[in-house]
């Protein structure tokens, strides 16, 4: 990639290079070529339910973690509550190596 800092044209990139010294394509530059009809769908599908297609990979990933945080939450207080039973009870906590 090519880019201009006061003036002076910058290579951010290095350039790729077969054999006989010939300059290849990268493969960011190949995949910006190639057309993406799925994309254009999914875009479109999103706008019909009113959510827009620019936010809509981060609200999933976050409500994803989310998710997930909660779900490892639950597990945690679930264990701690099931260990400090059995110290009330005093009875002998049995460990298991996970390995």
């Amino acid at each position: 990639m090519v880019t201009k800092v006061n003036g002076k044209r910058i290579n951010i990139h290095p350039a790729y290079k077969d054999s006989s010294g010939e300059t290849l394509p990268s493969v960011t530059m190949i995949l910006n070529i190639l057309a993406k009809p799925a994309l254009i769908h999914w875009a479109w599908d999103l706008g019909t339910k009113g959510i827009d297609y620019r936010n809509a990979f981060y609200e999933n990933a976050y409500k994803k973690m989310w998710e997930g945080l909660k779900r490892d939450i639950k597990g945690l207080m679930k264990s701690a509550n099931n260990y400090g039973e059995l110290y009330l009870k005093k009875e002998e906590l049995e460990w298991k190596p996970i390995i």
